[in-house]
């Protein structure tokens, strides 16, 4: 019993339990009564009798004024049944019985034994208290304070330390310098690897990735985030910054688990459904994630296995005469799902637009354990990079970088969220899904974007394109409204900083109010992106586009207040790479893949160049009239020591100094078609324990067996129930080839003992007539645990879409004819397209 105004809480679950433990082990008990006597007298004493009799009353009690709470599960087991070992016998031998015996063994008959057996149990949980779940089910840490339109504020720049924030529920986390280690280092790295490893046995994959490595080393120089050694090669930059480790978080929606003949009382049973995890940095620091959990299931009041959301529910379940349920509060108490658990990591800092002390690089995410969540979301979100090096499973992820997006080294990714999270909204697994609503749930075409990045490199062994993958965007639009001459007004009445983030901006633009100049001062905008690059077994259940910029984007920008709006840069200069990399193991090895490739390959020079330094691995493309030596208009490897070349005299036929570069399909939109056989499977279960009551009787007339018709078996039951919810196996899902399987669908089901079956005797009795005869009553109790495994798959190989997006005439456009001026602060680079600028009140250049 819990006393009254006793708290208990637990960071795990709470176990209590009367006459059983929590996972199903009841006290165990062996009782035996037996009497013989023997009785060598005329007259034949058989009047003997043996009891064996064991009654338990097992109860819980949470008293009025207790709280019981939990971060996980509270389960409250009140042994119900009383089963145990029981044997009673009594048998008097005398002459008569001998000769009874005599004849029973000539007419094959059997001896009887009398003795009685009584077992009962009665399991009662009453709850005059409290009881919640889930007291950590919702995390919050907010590292630093943003405020509206204002910079970020809320950490130390010299000791690294964030002073400023929100962690209510106890989020830990470490925090400090550490060494900078670059997304682009680690795809540099990882270009690196590639190219040794195929360097032998796929040519188009070592090209690409030689390629791969002097464009990321560029970026490196240009960034300042490495340094060019007199050998040619390049070396990082040791950089510290501000870094926040996050260790591994769950959040909790748990159960409350009872198990008794009756559940009564008049206190509160709580168990929300809702669960989330979110972390915001507002701050410079790395975020670094070691794993999030949130558990499969989520919430709920269940009695002896069954869901139960009110009193009347409970009440039915309850054993007669009991105290019909009146409990003050059931939560949940509705079918209504509550929203989906929700796992949330966003990094709002940006470096570019940092107008405060000191210059910071853009932070990026990276998750270094794995984050589950099947029956919820995932959304990561940085204005930088965002790498995961750890297993995402979720039944919706999204996944917007405004850098590059790197995952590596993981088992699968579903790059729209696990095909099994989805189908929990269609049922819990055991039974088989509605085939038409489960193909139209996987095989919809999806209306948002699961994955966004300027670079999008995805390195796992089992690749599922079930949703929208896209790098770079073909359009950038901006609608300044009138309504933000009010914000604007109310900044300029107040203090604060000279530059203040206005409301419209979002991933794509910065803008900001100017108050010492009265402008609104517009950042960089710079069109950029197109390279996707996936190595792995490329599979698709369905709903899979990948989408690359390959042309020029579009940048339009609308300032309807009454405001001068001053433009930074805004640059349509570039076309996107166009650069798409299907390395597919399924249709090759895994040391040899099958090969896609579409591009618009970019050299690091031009034989019109002239004289450069060129490093070892660095390409040259020959101008369409060269006649030197090699094929005009085609690419080259330099092979030679890191030094001076002039480009415009080499003989690119020279094996011994230059390679000949393969060249990458030009991009154009069609399918891709996945090996086919290829099908997502997975398996869930469920235990139970089914018992069965089947009561004997055995009759004899005078002690003899075979004189006597024995009355028929009485059976009661199978009465099953549910002694785990289902959930998926611990082996997760999984992927696997099996041409012989078409169908867009299979099931099949199969149960199994998790024990050996266990048979209980829990009464004995007899009754007799006045003629002499008289019948011997047995009942026993069969009890099977059991485990159902369901197992489900479903088609993998289905067509990805491929989408290669942008424009060869693009747009810039700047509109300013509400009052404010257009000036010009820095270039307006559109050299391909249509450049309109437009402003009643004039346009100024004032760089």
């Amino acid at each position: 019993a819990v006393a009254g105004n006793v708290s208990i809480t637990a960071l795990g679950d709470v176990l209590l339990s009367a006459g059983t433990d929590t996972n199903f082990n009841r006290d165990q008990y062996t009782m035996e009564a037996r009497t013989d006597s023997f009785a060598g007298s005329a007259i034949p004493l058989d009047k003997v009798d043996s009891d064996a009799t064991l009654l338990q009353d097992n109860r819980i009690t949470i008293a009025a004024g207790a709280n019981v709470n939990s971060a996980g599960d509270i389960k409250l087991h009140a042994e119900r049944l009383g089963l145990a070992n029981m044997a009673s016998r009594a048998k008097a031998v005398n002459w008569a019985s001998a000769a009874a015996s005599a004849i029973n063994s000539a007419l094959g008959g059997q001896d009887a034994y009398d003795g009685t057996i009584t077992v009962g149990a009665t399991g009662i949980v009453d709850v005059l208290g409290t009881l919640q779940t889930g007291i950590k089910r919702n995390r919050t840490l907010i590292l630093g304070d943003k405020q509206p339109g204002q910079q970020p504020t809320g950490w130390d720049a010299s000791s690294g330390e964030i002073t400023t924030y929100t962690n209510d529920s106890g989020i830990e986390y470490t925090q400090g310098f550490a060494v900078l280690e670059s997304g682009l280092f680690l795809q540099l790295n990882a270009a690196r690897a590639n190219l040794e490893r195929y360097r032998t046995s796929n040519t188009v994959l070592r090209d690409f990735y030689q390629l791969e490595i002097n464009r990321i080393s560029a970026e490196l120089l240009s960034r300042g985030l490495a340094s060019l050694e007199s050998d040619g090669s390049i070396t990082a930059r040791e950089q510290y910054v501000m870094t926040v480790t996050v260790r591994p978080t769950t959040a909790q929606a748990g159960i409350i688990d009872v198990r008794g003949d009756a559940l009564t009382g008049t206190g509160a049973l709580n168990a929300p459904r809702d669960a989330s995890v979110t972390i915001v940095n507002n701050t410079p620091a790395r975020l670094i994630l070691q794993g999030i959990t949130i558990p499969e299931q989520v919430g709920g009041v269940f009695l002896n296995g069954e869901p139960v959301l009110n009193n009347a529910a409970i009440t039915a379940i309850n054993i007669p005469d009991q105290a019909a349920a009146n409990f003050g509060a059931i939560t949940p108490s509705t079918d209504t799902l509550a929203g989906a658990p929700q796992i949330q990591l966003e990094n709002t800092f940006d470096g570019s637009s940092w107008t405060g002390a000191g210059t910071y690089p853009t932070p990026d995410i990276l998750v270094t354990g794995d984050v589950t969540n099947y029956s919820g979301s995932f959304t990561a979100i940085a204005v930088g990079d965002v790498i995961y090096r750890a297993s995402i499973r979720a039944a919706n992820i999204t996944t917007i970088a405004g850098g590059s997006v790197f995952i590596d080294g993981l088992t699968s990714y579903s790059v729209g969220g696990d095909p099994y999270g989805k189908l929990k909204t269609l049922g819990n697994g055991i039974a088989a899904y509605d085939q038409t609503a489960a193909l139209n749930l996987l095989t919809a075409n999806p209306t948002t974007v699961s994955l966004l990045g300027d670079t999008i490199i995805i390195n796992a062994e089992f690749i599922n394109i079930n949703g929208i993958v896209q790098s770079g965007k073909d359009n950038y639009s901006l609608t300044l409204p009138s309504s933000l001459n009010t914000e604007i007004a109310n900044i300029r009445a107040s203090s604060g900083a000279r530059y203040t983030l206005l409301s419209v901006s979002n991933q794509d633009f910065k803008a900001f109010y100017d108050r010492v100049e009265d402008k609104i001062l517009l950042k960089e905008v710079r069109v950029s992106g197109g390279n996707v690059q996936l190595t792995g077994h490329i599979l698709s259940t369905g709903g899979g586009t990948i989408r690359v910029l390959n042309g020029y984007g579009n940048i339009n920008v609308n300032n309807q207040t009454s405001v001068d709006i001053e433009i930074e840069r805004l640059d349509v200069s570039q076309r996107g790479s166009g650069t798409l990399l299907l390395a597919d193991k399924a249709k090759g090895t895994s040391a040899n893949p099958a090969v896609t490739l579409y591009g618009n390959q970019t050299q690091s020079f031009m034989t019109t160049d002239g004289s450069v330094n060129v490093r070892t691995g660095e390409s040259v493309r020959l101008a369409a009239g060269y006649s030197g030596g090699g094929t005009p208009g085609e690419a080259y490897e330099y092979l030679g020591a890191f030094g001076s070349v002039n480009l415009g005299a080499e003989n690119y036929a020279n094996t011994a100094r230059w390679r000949h570069l393969t060249s990458p399909t030009a991009p154009v939109d069609g399918t891709y078609s996945p090996d086919a056989g290829w099908r997502y499977g997975f398996s869930v279960a469920m235990q139970t324990a089914t018992r069965t009551t089947t009561t004997y009787g055995s009759s004899a007339w005078l002690g003899i067996d075979a004189l006597a018709r024995d009355p028929s078996n009485i059976t009661s039951g199978p009465y099953t129930e549910i002694i785990s919810q289902p959930k998926l196996l611990p082996e997760g899902t999984y992927y696997f080839k099996n041409a012989g399987i078409t169908s867009n669908y299979t099931y099949a089901t199969q149960t199994y003992n998790t024990q050996p079956p266990r048979s209980y005797q829990t009464a004995q009795w007899s009754t007799s007539t006045w003629y002499g005869k008289t019948t011997n009553y047995q009942t026993w109790v069969t009890e099977v645990y059991q485990e159902t495994v369901s197992t489900h798959t479903f088609k993998a190989d289905r067509g990805i879409a491929i989408d290669f997006i942008g424009t060869e005439s693009p747009t810039l456009t700047v509109q300013s004819n509400n009052g404010g001026r257009i000036l010009l602060a820095g270039p307006v680079l559109n050299p391909a397209g249509t450049t309109t600028l437009q402003s009643a009140s004039g346009i100024l250049q004032t760089n």
